[in-house]
């Protein structure tokens, strides 16, 4: 670890940064998680519930890479507790609102706050670990999706089955709040790459930085784009539909395909 930076600070921004991936991710599945009670609630047909479900990934992408720009100047801590901020807002109007266009507005910002998620958690990591260092940290990050996804499956149908389908939407509003109460007192910008030597050092590396039309068409990062259509593909597909599926197709009640979405 470089002697600029304290480890054990370090960790607990890494730490922090999963617990971050593994909100985003139950802000994925929600509505997959409560496709039957809310398609049943709001007389939604399967076309209409596949509209709100996919108006999350609408904008998606392209915020994904307008984010990526603005952390090259804005710092990481900010943008995180941004988004966090936003994450919690929008649960509002899905807790609130019967209105099929409301809830679709809801989600659309949603993925829009979502989209650069991962990208800037991985900066902010960075700024914490020297390059020899950042494959443990980061697949650490990376678990707090899945654990999220757990969580999601054994929780959110018993939450259903209490108090609700709406009411998830009130506890992903909290935990959004909770994250970033704990972000802001303890989240920091790290100091790896913030250095007045690092920038004078980027500043004469800038002449010999490769260029977007050259990084653009390069066969493996073409790969990776052909890779992750395939995987958003299926993971879209699963988020939505699987719990329905579960459900209505093969008829097993909500707390038992919750469980079996985990598995």
């Amino acid at each position: 670890m470089s002697e600029h930076v304290n480890p054990k600070r370090a960790w607990l921004i890494a730490i922090l940064l999963a617990l971050f991936m593994l909100v985003n991710f139950i802000d994925k599945i929600a509505i997959g998680m409560v496709a039957v009670p809310m398609m049943a609630d709001l007389g939604l047909s399967p076309t209409e519930f596949g509209v709100v479900a996919s108006s999350f990934f609408w904008l998606f992408s392209i915020s994904g890479v307008v984010g990526g720009f603005i952390a090259n100047r804005v710092s990481a801590r900010w943008l995180l507790l941004a988004m966090a901020v936003v994450w919690s807002a929008v649960q509002l109007p899905v807790i609130v609102s019967s209105s099929l266009m409301v809830i679709i507005f809801a989600r659309v910002l949603l993925g829009i706050a979502e989209g650069p998620s991962w990208p800037i958690a991985v900066h902010a990591c960075y700024k914490w670990f020297p390059n020899d260092k950042r494959n443990l940290p980061v697949s650490v990050i990376g678990q707090g999706a899945t654990v999220g996804l757990l969580f999601a499956g054994f929780i959110m149908p018993m939450v259903t089955a209490h108090w609700g389908w709406r009411a998830n939407f009130v506890g992903l509003c909290l935990v959004g709040i909770a994250w970033t109460v704990l972000w802001l007192v303890l989240g920091a910008e790290g100091p790896l790459g913030n250095t007045p030597k690092a920038s004078d050092a980027a500043a004469k590396s800038s002449s010999h930085r490769v260029s977007y039309a050259r990084l653009l068409t390069d066969t493996t990062i073409l790969s990776n784009f052909v890779l992750h259509f395939v995987a958003y593909w299926g993971l879209a597909l699963t988020l939505t539909w699987l719990p329905a599926f579960l459900q209505k197709g093969l008829q097993y009640d909500a707390v038992t395909a919750g469980r079996l979405f985990a598995l």
